[in-house]
């Protein structure tokens, strides 16, 4: 019975397990993008980061999906206006994950920085 409860510990702690967070923080827009592989997704490219997150110096996906529960358009539409501000006004910005913070696909969220 030990061994079985051992194996299957062990299985699980090498799982990986993707949560929710910040995958770029402080970071330039440089360009935005309308579509992402012509499905219902924006994208930025940014530069500039610490490197302490997965998605600084790269582009950034946000599909429709993972904005809000079941892809809120309105969610969405304000995430794509203050990328667009963003870039035209030269601020920084911040982007969050609430799905999975390993991954550059998978944006939902963005702060607009001063």
């Amino acid at each position: 019975m030990r061994k079985i409860i051992a194996i299957s510990l062990m299985a699980l702690s090498m799982q990986a397990v993707a949560d929710k967070g910040w995958i770029a923080t402080d970071v330039e827009v440089t360009a935005v993008t309308n579509t992402n592989s012509n499905g219902q997704s924006f994208s930025v490219v940014v530069t500039d980061g610490d490197g302490n997150y997965p998605c600084e110096d790269t582009t950034i996906s946000f599909p429709l999906g993972a904005a809000g529960e079941d892809g809120d358009e309105g969610i969405h539409n304000r995430a794509f206006s203050l990328a667009i501000t963003a870039l035209t006004a030269g601020k920084r910005v911040s982007i969050y994950s609430y799905s999975d913070n390993s991954v550059c696909h998978a944006a939902a969220h963005i702060k607009l920085l001063k």
